[in-house]
């Protein structure tokens, strides 16, 4: 599904561009052989310097934060609409529950050389982030904010720091969460002139 032609690294100041969009999100962590996946709609760029950092919330009742915290980095993945299922199972699936989450939720990950975090097979681009040190917002707020240490995209949807949606098929056009069972992709574009 993700093939190398597909995943290529985007530089450290075109990664802001990928959360732009502030499209739906894969949230992903390992620790202790144990990998998870989850989905968020509640990440925000802080900023646009380099390291590109990032926030999320992610309360502390979610299993894929105690790997976050284990293992101090995490991934996001922006899924297409051709993962929607997959995309929409991971937000209602927690692994404590269900220890065959991933398989279940036919969730097809892979790791890039030197990362040993699962980033989502069938996404537009993918990022890794080193946790930052921030215990307050953490505790109080549940807010965790990471570094950008490596991004890559699929260069056919995201390249030179934006992303490429006009006349994409549907399939690869980024996911945006709506309601319930739905999700909305990016339409026509409008160019001001």
């Amino acid at each position: 599904m993700t093939t190398p032609e597909c995943f290529t690294p985007v530089p450290a100041d075109q990664v802001a561009g990928i959360f732009g969009l502030h499209a739906t999100l894969l949230l992903s962590a390992a620790a202790g052989g144990v990998d998870d996946v989850m989905t968020v709609s509640s990440a925000c760029p802080l900023g646009h310097g380099t390291p590109f950092r990032l926030m999320s919330v992610i309360g502390k009742n979610h299993f894929t934060r105690g790997l976050i915290e284990k293992s101090r980095r995490f991934a996001m993945s922006v899924p297409t609409a051709a993962i929607a299922g997959p995309a929409l199972k991971l937000g209602f699936i927690g692994l404590a529950k269900d220890p065959e989450k991933l398989a279940h939720c036919r969730a097809e990950i892979f790791r890039a050389a030197g990362y040993d975090v699962p980033l989502v097979a069938g996404s537009a681009a993918w990022a890794v982030f080193d946790l930052v040190d921030e215990p307050e917002m953490a505790g109080k707020h549940d807010i965790l904010i990471g570094d950008c240490v490596a991004a890559w995209a699929d260069p056919r949807i995201y390249e030179n720091g934006h992303w490429k949606l006009a006349g994409l098929p549907t399939a690869m056009k980024p996911l945006h969460y709506w309601e319930g069972m739905n999700f909305y992709v990016p339409g026509e574009a409008v160019t001001v002139k």
